[in-house]
């Protein structure tokens, strides 16, 4: 089920940039009045649906659930792709600009990336219930080392297109098994679910706010491989750190 809702996330996430790129096309007021009428749209469907029963909140789940090394992981797999796609959304686009491609290109190129993602995710949510969640964390990461460190050796524009792609997969995977852990390990701490991802929430902002931001300084100071190779790093850390976690403890509970 996480799987599934990430994968709604991410299909409202790659219409922005289709709106960005139509913009051009129609013009922006008509763009935003438009998500103006769809968003207003889904604030009238939410005043129809039942609230859930609240659950009770205590510092001492919260006080657990940081001590818990495999939740502050779970915290973790959800900055680090987060920090990658925000190097990936500032670079990748300037150089296909550079390349001569147009605003509506770029756009699909990130549509498609983003709609891998969205069919991916229920997928890998399903293989994570059933394999535990490590082995899926496992692949995620090593792919995510190979697309960096090739993103960070490309130059050809057509062939950044298409780690975009790829980036969208090997990073995108990252996050429903990390959710998954996240919410897992709360549950075993007491933690409320809600306040559980409302912290979750936060460790992605933290990694979206520093992708970009560090992503453009290093590209900037360094050239643009930096940036990605120092995503590549990080994975790597995070790749040899999973090893260090006990298979058992990360497998999914039995009905």
């Amino acid at each position: 089920m996480i799987g599934t809702a990430f994968g709604a996330a991410i299909a409202g996430a790659i219409l922005g940039p289709m709106f960005g790129g139509v913009a051009e096309t129609v013009g922006i007021r008509l763009s935003l009045t438009t998500l103006a009428v769809v968003a207003f749209a889904f604030a009238l469907l939410a005043l129809a649906g039942r609230s859930a029963p609240g659950e009770k909140l205590t510092a001492d789940g919260v006080r657990r659930a940081f001590r818990d090394i495999r939740f502050i992981g779970g915290l973790w797999l959800n900055t680090l792709p987060a920090l990658l796609f925000g190097v990936l959304v500032v670079l990748a686009p300037l150089a296909l600009d550079d390349a001569g491609w147009s605003t509506l290109g770029i756009a699909v190129v990130f549509f498609a990336a983003g709609l891998s993602e969205v069919v991916l995710n229920p997928f890998l949510g399903r293989a994570t219930d059933r394999l535990g969640r490590l082995l899926p964390i496992r692949f995620a990461l090593a792919g995510s080392i190979a697309v960096a460190v090739v993103l960070a050796a490309s130059s050809e524009p057509i062939l950044i297109a298409v780690l975009i792609g790829a980036a969208g997969i090997s990073f995108g995977s990252l996050y429903t098994p990390g959710m998954a852990l996240t919410s897992h390990r709360a549950e075993t701490a007491g933690l409320a679910q809600g306040l559980a991802f409302g912290v979750m929430n936060t460790a992605w902002a933290v990694g979206a706010l520093i992708g970009p931001s560090l992503g453009g300084a290093l590209a900037e100071s360094q050239g643009d491989p930096a940036p990605y190779l120092l995503g590549a790093a990080l994975c790597a850390l995070t790749l040899v750190a999973s090893f260090h976690i006990s298979a058992g403890r990360m497998r999914p509970r039995e009905a």
